[in-house]
């Protein structure tokens, strides 16, 4: 049905899902993502880093009602 950036294990660590590798920066404020080739929409779109950030601040926004946006 859907995917997240990353999936926690049944060990509780976190790994990649739709990315393959996640970094973090070097003052460890932020993260870098690569997103995996070959991650589709169910149209066939490409999954690219521009959809990924328009999600979070859809989940993010003033109005949104989405429990996605008290984490």
């Amino acid at each position: 049905m859907s995917n997240s950036l990353t999936e926690v294990d049944a060990d509780g660590t976190s790994r990649p899902d739709v990315v393959e590798s996640m970094e973090p920066t070097d003052d460890a404020k932020s993260w870098n993502f690569k997103i995996r080739k070959g991650v589709t929409f169910h149209n066939g779109k490409d999954l690219t880093a521009d959809d990924v950030i328009a999600s979070y601040r859809h989940h993010m926004g003033a109005d949104s009602k989405s429990a996605a946006s008290r984490c």
